[in-house]
């Protein structure tokens, strides 16, 4: 690439004279400005050259000529070049603007020397470091563009960790770049780093609300076990319209609090899935019998809570609600417990029988519990307990009542 004062022009005079055609100048010897020996052609000769010069160009330049702040006049005469290089009003240049001018081309030169690096991450790792050091470049803007479209490459090449370090070390510069952090957050998630993940998501949703991030960045907080921000994002996106249906995410957090024994905020979300279930079009048909299965559980979570709180009529009600949907074993042993705590042992044992006879983790408590309300009753004696087990044959359907 030519130095750009290389053009072999002489110099303009400042008297022009307009022709239909366009500016024709002549130029006249001896009126080269002083922009070094080294830079500046001389002259040769003490003969005239004409040249035609178009009015848009002549007044581009002299309107940057005219910038009163000095680093602004050095970009636009820059510019200037950029789109008119043959152009012998170059050769105008003041001296005090020759400096500003070659400041600009040597990080022109640089930069474009970076942008040929074949390697995508390298190149935009060179590109991160030359915003570090020029980071009041006249290339500022167009080095941003260009680390994004590296960001781009990079990540539909698979390269993750290379995306997320990088958006990482740009972000610490540059916290409001939500373009950025896009990319640092999706690579995130394919990396399994879910915490992460949401923490570079959610400024972009607070930029741009979209109801598809939100619910991603809630699954990242769920994989992240942040019951806190769980509730907090869970709650933004049941107030979606778009999410009313979706019975399937009040369903799991539901099962998620379940299991860590939070039943009160359990009981909320299954509630909240079983009321998605009757606005869903996609609860039935093919999908009956898993919705069956959501039914129970929601129900059974919501008897726990019950139970929990000491309302064993209405946890009573709710278990014979699951065990309607489908027969299982802790739904009997639930009401037994229930039946047991409110003091009517009685009613309780042919329920304990019901869940011994469905086998599973829970049956050896229900027996050890049978047995142990049975005796009570019955002078510690266990003569007559095959009643019970054939009125608990009967609440299994297997006998008629």
């Amino acid at each position: 690439m030519p130095h750009l004062f290389e053009t072999g022009m002489s110099t303009l005079p400042r008297r022009l004279a307009f022709m239909s055609v366009g500016w024709l100048v002549l130029i006249a010897p001896g009126t080269l400005p002083s922009f070094g020996a080294e830079d500046a052609p001389g002259t040769s000769g003490d003969q005239a050259e004409i040249h035609s010069i178009t009015s848009e160009e002549y007044d581009a330049f002299e309107s940057a000529r005219s910038e009163p702040d000095p680093e602004r006049r050095a970009e636009r005469l820059f510019e200037f070049i950029q789109k008119h290089p043959e152009s012998p009003l170059i050769r105008q240049i003041r001296n005090e603007d020759y400096d500003g001018v070659m400041k600009i081309e040597q990080e022109y030169r640089a930069y474009y020397a970076l942008l040929g690096e074949p390697d995508g991450e390298k190149r935009a790792a060179a590109l991160f470091e030359f915003l570090a050091r020029s980071p009041d470049s006249g290339f500022a803007a167009r080095a941003g563009d260009d680390f994004l479209a590296a960001l781009n490459s990079l990540y539909q090449e698979g390269k993750y960790e290379a995306v997320f370090e990088l958006g990482e070390r740009w972000l610490q510069g540059s916290p409001a770049d939500v373009k950025v952090s896009s990319f640092a957050g999706n690579a995130a998630l394919q990396l399994g780093r879910h915490e992460e993940c949401a923490r570079r998501l959610e400024p972009v949703y607070a930029a741009e609300p979209a109801p598809p991030l939100a619910r991603q960045i809630l699954a990242c907080h769920m994989h992240a076990d942040d019951a806190k921000r769980t509730v907090a994002w869970a709650e933004k996106i049941f107030a979606m319209p778009e999410f009313a249906g979706d019975y399937a995410l009040r369903y799991d957090l539901a099962t998620r609090f379940y299991a860590a024994r939070d039943l009160e905020r359990a009981a909320r979300y299954a509630r909240l899935a079983l009321e998605s279930i009757d606005r869903s079009p996609q609860s039935g048909g093919e999908n009956a019998e898993q919705t069956r299965n959501l039914v129970r559980v929601c129900r059974h979570i919501v008897a726990a809570s019950l139970a929990e709180q000491g309302d064993h009529a209405a946890a009573v009600a709710e278990y014979e609600k699951a065990l309607a949907s489908e027969k299982y074993a802790e739904g009997f042993y639930g009401i037994g417990l229930s039946l047991d705590s409110a003091k009517d042992i009685e009613a309780a044992l042919p329920y304990y029988a019901a869940a011994e006879l469905m086998g599973g983790p829970v049956a050896p408590r229900a027996k050890e519990r049978l047995e142990i309300v049975y005796r009570t009753l019955h002078n510690d004696s266990l003569v007559g307990i095959d009643k019970v087990y054939r009125k608990a044959r009967s609440l299994l359907g297997e006998i008629p009542e």
